[in-house]
């Protein structure tokens, strides 16, 4: 069920993408060679991007894909880099819960302004953050579950050479 869920994140993220590549080509298009731009291509562009990244961020990229700079992490030995760990999860996820009640309720406010060309309102442009503050929190609490489990040496282990993605 949840790989179907992720599939779909990852299609829909692809659709996204496909849709920036697209506007953004006949922005150029549409200014430099016809010598009419489109006004709303820039405001689209920059909203899309900014759902796409937190859209996967949240939802499709897994937790080992997202770029981290582990030398001096994978130094120390492995109960080390386990509390490490800990400590890291529990305070990003901490954080992230500590300030997802006050993104929510500024994003709600935000019903009343609208975005300059297309008139999309804000908080429907940015409802992504929410969303993406919540991945977090699951995600660091999953974290910490795996953690304190027998089988925490396979969370902290060198990670393996990377292979194709499924």
């Amino acid at each position: 069920m949840i790989q179907r869920l992720v599939r779909a994140a990852r299609w829909i993220g692809a659709l996204m993408f496909v849709a920036i590549f697209a506007v953004f080509v006949a922005a150029v298009v549409m200014r430099y060679l016809v010598g009419q731009p489109i006004q709303w291509a820039d405001e689209f562009v920059t909203i899309a991007a900014m759902w796409l990244i937190f859209w996967m961020s949240a939802l499709a990229v897994r937790e080992r894909d997202h770029v981290a700079v582990d030398i001096v992490f994978m130094a120390f030995p492995p109960k080390t880099r386990r509390a490490l760990a800990l400590v890291s999860a529990a305070f990003f996820g901490a954080v992230f819960a500590a300030a997802l009640p006050s993104t929510v309720d500024y994003i709600l406010f935000l019903w009343r302004q609208r975005t300059n060309i297309l008139e999309w309102r804000l908080d429907f442009v940015f409802m992504c953050l929410p969303l993406f503050f919540a991945a977090v929190v699951v995600r660091s609490l999953a974290a910490i579950r795996r953690l304190l489990s027998r089988d925490w040496r396979a969370a902290v282990e060198r990670p393996a050479e990377p292979g194709p993605a499924p």
